[in-house]
């Protein structure tokens, strides 16, 4: 198949789309002029406009992730508010205890620690607060990482991080993984979690990325912390994997894209 990519095209091979492209034999596009049997709004950002050109090809050909125009962390909790009835970001001028300062960009990694309530002249307005989520018991932070692919969910990636949360004041940028496991999704996922996780990504207009996801300790709840449009898990400096696993989650999730690719095509 080929593909062309706008407003950007992913060149690094960092970017976890280039290891499926490599693996089907696809081949991208340099424009609009040539031939190609999808496109794909790609651009390493928080906030796209999708602009002319995307608007015309979206006449006449499939475009994914056309309507995924914003993924910051307010609107990821918004639409994970709206399907679930809760979500992790709070007011800490009002909340009472530990919460996560972070930038609302996605992909930003700084971070801090802090007790709430703060007083009103500390908020900043460019960051979100979220309420401090409790994933383990032993010193270690459990995330999900979940590739969605056109309605489809493959596998999970089970990521166990070391937790610099636990004191308030540390300022974050990222946490050291100790491991990467990718396992099917439904030994992590019930069919009801599996279903708003799919409202969520239909209400994002994300049809290809991946979902950052953590489930309470205590309360057993799913937060979707962050969507990402761009996710470049099987970069090169990705040490964290082991050989026969890393060449697993990129056979299912190249098949399955493409799998899923056919039946859009048919249609």
């Amino acid at each position: 198949m080929k593909i062309y990519f706008s407003p950007d095209c992913p060149k690094l091979q960092d970017y976890s789309i280039v290891a499926m492209i490599h693996y089907l034999g696809y081949t991208v596009v340099k424009s609009a002029e040539e031939e190609f049997d999808f496109a794909f709004m790609w651009q390493d950002a928080t906030r796209i406009n999708p602009g002319p050109e995307l608007l015309r090809i979206a006449s006449h050909k499939p475009v994914l992730n056309m309507r995924c125009t914003d993924i910051s962390k307010r609107k990821v909790d918004q639409i994970w508010k709206e399907v679930c009835g809760y979500g992790s970001l709070i007011d800490p001028t009002q909340y009472h205890g530990k919460a996560l300062k972070k930038t609302d960009e996605n992909g930003m990694g700084r971070g801090e620690v802090m007790d709430c309530p703060i007083p009103v002249d500390d908020l900043e307005a460019d960051c979100v607060y979220q309420s401090y989520i409790e994933t383990s018991a032993v010193g270690a932070q459990l995330e999900y990482r979940l590739p969605y692919i056109l309605g489809s969910m493959p596998l999970v990636f089970e990521v166990l991080k070391d937790d610099p949360e636990s004191v308030p004041g540390r300022r974050i940028r990222s946490q050291y993984k100790r491991s990467i496991t990718p396992r099917p999704s439904s030994d992590i996922f019930t069919a009801s979690e599996h279903e708003q996780i799919t409202f969520f990504c239909q209400d994002l207009g994300l049809d290809m990325g991946e979902l950052d996801i953590l489930r309470c300790r205590h309360s057993k709840r799913l937060y979707i912390i962050d969507a990402n449009t761009t996710p470049t898990y099987f970069n090169m400096f990705n040490r964290y994997w082991k050989t026969e696993d890393k060449r697993m989650a990129i056979h299912m999730l190249a098949l399955c894209w493409e799998q899923q690719l056919l039946k859009i095509l048919a249609t």
